[in-house]
């Protein structure tokens, strides 16, 4: 990582210098050419759009250094290549040089920016401000950044993207960003204010602060010498130096002062800000939901692959490591909950088998039920009904707690349970007592543990599954929504199984003669939409009714 790191440095190093070199010549070339033409910013444009502010400042200035040799009234027009640079990248980065209106509108802005601060330095210079002389540097520069602009395009655009993706990749000290996730970042918000505008505002205000030092002070240097030294009836002339002095130090800082600032905010930009925001940003959108998300996420972070050898490094790999640790924790606890719920589940049963055994006529109908509930369940969602409720989790919830519907029955004496003949009035009384008695046993549960969610529809099943829609069912005469959902879909399957098993008092009724009561039924007995979707899925159900005797077959055949 940190011999790529270096590899991609020397590139952009060599591409800044070869920038440089090219607007050398092309100043040259503009001098033998009689100053008609510049051609000094052909490098700045080319390194500005694919490397970005702080290497395109760089060129335009240390152009304006070199060039400076040929003709040295030009190291005063420093800030005018320093906003060339900042233009283009700008431009460059909003797509907005792919059109042909907005290329015009650009060439225009850099002519007009170049004309009217050269202007401007002569004025402060001379002290003499002429349009004619600012229209007559516009008709130069206008066709110079034409030509240069152009230039700069063609070879953007003959660049290998592999050439390209380097030098817009130099500085990252990291494994690089995509643009979209960089977009993501910005848009997440600190409480207060980021740390890239304080970086940005301390160094700004530390430049400014410089800049005014040092002009104030060479000012009054200069004032002082000139004092001295000049005729005491030379105040006009004093006057016209020390403007002239003035604007020279003031149009020479300002293209360091832009600098200094671009490489302050590019330095923290990859240093500080984007490690910090990128681990922020894997943090944020770490996904828990399964093993093999959690996996891919940590990939993610192990990706980033931070090597600023600071501090910010030393809390990445500490974070990673963090986090690979938490997951190796999570993994084991989910195994753990795992286990746990298997252990519930087959508690569930043998509790369910207890009352089983007692009610010699019910045979397995704990499992059958549940079996039956799952079908009816994944239907009325197929079928757009209560999609809101029938999430996953309450599907698995109601699926898990279904066995325990009639838990209550422990607490019926086997003189009533286990009756071979038809139960009296008072020993019907006795019998209906059994969703109380589940209820509490089920609220025991909860009681200890809380928040179980499939204890919650367990003790609303056992509760009510012999509620009906139109209120005339038992314990407490609940109807229509009244009812918890996962009781009015036990109703259906209870009652259904309870019509085609048999039973010491009667017969098993046909599976027909069976889907005809419940669809009779339906809006008395039975939610409407329940018994709607129960009937709608009576291929399923029947292949259920008629392959459970097969032990292999269990309400898992049929969990989607």
């Amino acid at each position: 990582m940190v011999r790529r790191t270096t590899r991609t440095w020397l590139r952009g190093i060599c591409a800044c210098l070869i920038a440089i070199a090219v607007n050398v010549i092309g100043t040259l070339i503009g001098s033998r050419l009689g100053d008609i033409f510049y051609f000094d910013t052909i490098g700045t444009m080319i390194i500005a759009a694919v490397s970005g502010y702080f290497p395109g400042i760089l060129v335009a200035l240390a152009t304006n250094l070199l060039t400076t040799i040929i003709v040295p009234s030009r190291a005063y027009y420093a800030i005018v290549n320093v906003l060339i640079a900042v233009v283009t990248t700008y431009f460059y980065k909003k797509e907005y040089l792919r059109h042909m209106l907005t290329t015009v509108c650009y060439v225009l802005i850099i002519s007009c920016l170049g004309g009217v601060i050269s202007n401007l330095i002569e004025w402060g210079i001379s002290g003499r401000l002429s349009m004619v002389d600012f229209e007559t540097t516009l008709v130069h520069n206008i066709p110079d950044k034409l030509i240069c602009a152009a230039i700069a395009y063609i070879v953007v655009h003959l660049m290998p993207r592999s050439m390209r993706d380097v030098l817009h990749n130099v500085g990252w000290l990291q494994n690089p960003v995509s643009e979209r996730a960089l977009m993501e970042i910005k848009q997440d918000r600190t409480r207060k204010m980021s740390i890239r505008t304080k970086i940005v505002i301390a160094i700004s205000v530390a430049c400014i602060s410089i800049a005014f030092v040092i002009i104030f002070i060479s000012v009054a240097v200069f004032a002082e010498i000139i004092s001295v030294e000049a005729d005491v009836n030379s105040a006009t002339a004093i006057q016209g130096f020390q403007r002239e002095f003035i604007v020279r130090v003031i149009s020479m800082c300002l293209g360091f002062l832009v600098l200094i600032l671009a490489a302050g905010i590019w330095f923290a930009k990859y240093h500080i800000i984007y490690p910090l925001n990128t681990i922020v940003y894997r943090a944020n959108r770490f996904d828990f939901s399964d093993e093999q998300s959690r996996m891919r996420n940590v990939e993610k972070i192990r990706d980033i692959g931070i090597h600023t050898g600071d501090e910010i490094e030393n809390l990445y790999f500490s974070f990673l490591q963090s986090i690979e640790e938490t997951m190796v924790n999570f993994t084991y606890m989910n195994q753990r909950t795992e286990e746990l719920d298997k252990f519930q589940s087959g508690l569930i049963m043998v509790l369910a088998d207890l009352v089983e055994n007692r009610d010699s006529s019910s045979g397995d109908h704990v499992r059958k039920t549940a079996t039956y509930v799952a079908i009816a369940m994944y239907k009325m969602r197929q079928m757009g009904f209560y999609t809101e409720q029938l999430t996953d989790k309450f599907i698995a919830d109601v699926i898990k707690s279904a066995p325990l519907h009639d838990i209550g029955k422990i607490q019926i004496p086997d003189a009533i349970l286990r009756k071979p003949g038809k139960l009296t009035d008072e020993e019907f009384e006795i019998m209906k007592q059994h969703t109380t008695f589940g209820a509490a046993v089920i609220q025991q549960a909860l009681d200890t543990l809380p928040y179980s969610d499939y204890l919650v529809e367990a003790r609303n099943l056992t509760a009510h599954h012999h509620e009906k829609w139109n209120g005339k069912g038992y314990p407490d005469g609940l109807s229509g929504e009244d009812i918890p959902l996962s009781a009015r879909v036990m109703a259906v399957a209870d009652v259904f199984d309870a019509l085609v098993s048999k039973r010491c008092y009667k017969e098993p009724y046909s599976f027909e003669d069976a889907m005809e009561i419940i669809r009779k039924d339906a809006g008395t007995h039975f939610d409407p939409k329940v018994a709607e979707a129960f009937i709608a899925a009576s291929d399923e159900v029947r292949k259920a009714s008629e392959q459970f005797m097969d032990m292999n077959y269990t309400t898992k055949d049929i969990i989607r």
